[in-house]
């Protein structure tokens, strides 16, 4: 039973019982106690580690939201797999780490739009650390993009 379906039994469960002022306050306490529940069901992202191939980046979005990538090459395409599909958002994590000995590049999709209207340029100090969040609410048409750089 899905997170969703559980929400959804306890509306069913709970509402009706709603039926007279003094009520209310008691369904509302159920609710919540419900609902802190299923939000401990909830589990933290895992952390999958991708890696290119032929200078192609795929990210399987069914692994989860949060991913690295240490460069070897240069990044010239980057593919998402496994989206959630039409009417669901999705965000997504990437910690790129650069290449310890020579610099490397990514080349951005077509479909990453980004904050300001300027395109994110990783950093090209060896082994610097940059994060790129992108959020789409149209299947992946349309990714928005923001790039944090240099941590150290």
């Amino acid at each position: 039973m899905t997170i969703l379906s559980q929400a959804e039994q306890i509306r069913d469960e709970v509402i009706p019982k709603a039926n007279t002022p003094e009520r209310v306050g008691d369904c509302l306490v159920d609710i919540a106690n419900a609902l802190a529940e299923l939000a401990a069901q909830i589990p933290a992202s895992v952390v999958t580690d991708v890696s290119s191939v032929a200078g192609v980046l795929t990210i399987d979005c069914s692994l989860g939201d949060y991913f690295t990538v240490t460069l070897t090459e240069n990044i010239t395409s980057i593919v998402f797999t496994n989206t959630a599909g039409s009417g669901y958002g999705m965000t997504k994590m990437l910690k790129i780490t650069q290449h310890a000995s020579a610099a490397k590049t990514v080349a951005w999709p077509a479909a990453f739009k980004w904050a300001g209207g300027s395109t994110g340029v990783i950093s090209t100090a060896l082994s610097a650390v940059d994060r790129l969040a992108i959020t789409s609410d149209d299947d992946g048409t349309v990714w928005h993009a923001t790039l944090a750089k240099a941590f150290a």
